[in-house]
């Protein structure tokens, strides 16, 4: 990190621990250097039981984001895509959810490329609205960017999407590959590949068997290794 302070934290708190659970072998690897003799072990993220998955019908595809509106996330990209896919996909649709400093400039876009009855954007939702959210989506797309050291550490939400059965288009880059298997629960792009971003948007729209399968093996994935009822095991463990 930058910051004088927060090097002088971090070598306070690392200093101090008895071990130390990074939430991705990537994380694991940037601590590796800065943990001494520290016990270092990879503690993945969780989600709760998976609920029945809502039933899809009709010819719409929902795009949605589930992210904090900083640059980073670049909803930007994503938008500037699907001003490119309107007139050719009449029901396609995108929502994100969240807040940030990006706000002004993602609601500037969104009116200047004439996207107000494609896009919307909800800011602050429930725990409860964001899971039907979810349930109303049809692909998850965040195609995050690395700015230095500003990276995706793992990703929470590419297991939620997975949770509902969603196929997730994500950014390459920090522990996102540990979230997203390439080709198999989604796709990983080059985020600042705006073609690239473009071919497997219209790939996943125009293929709702394709959505679907890969769907299912993100959620499948995610009950078999990312339950919480698993992690607290992991967790037991870790602590004997």
């Amino acid at each position: 990190t930058r910051a004088p302070w927060k090097r002088w934290w971090f070598r306070m708190v690392l200093g101090s621990a008895l071990w130390i659970a990074a939430n991705s072998e990537y994380t694991r690897g940037l601590l590796a250097g800065h943990a001494g003799s520290v016990s270092l072990s990879v503690l993945f993220p969780c989600v709760p039981v998976c609920a029945p998955l809502a039933k899809k019908s009709g010819p719409g595809c929902n795009l949605l984001t589930v992210s904090r509106l900083v640059a980073r996330k670049n909803h930007v990209a994503v938008l500037r895509v699907l001003a490119e896919l309107v007139d050719q996909f009449s029901h396609l649709t995108y929502t994100i959810l969240g807040n940030g400093p990006e706000r002004g400039k993602i609601l500037d876009v969104i009116q200047k490329d004439n996207l107000t009855d494609r896009v919307t954007l909800v800011l602050d939702v429930t725990d409860a609205q964001r899971e039907a959210y979810y349930a109303e989506a049809d692909i998850f797309v965040l195609p995050t960017v690395s700015h230095g050291d500003d990276v995706e550490g793992f990703g929470m939400v590419f297991l939620e999407a997975a949770r509902h059965g969603l196929p997730v288009i994500a950014g390459r880059g920090g522990g996102v590959a540990e979230a997203v298997v390439d080709g198999v629960t989604g796709f990983l792009i080059d985020p600042l590949d705006h073609e690239a971003l473009k071919r497997v948007l219209i790939r996943l729209i125009e293929n709702r068997e394709e959505r679907e399968r890969l769907g299912m093996q993100a959620r499948n994935r995610v009950v078999g290794q990312f339950l919480c009822s698993a992690r607290k095991y992991d967790l037991e463990k870790l602590y004997e």
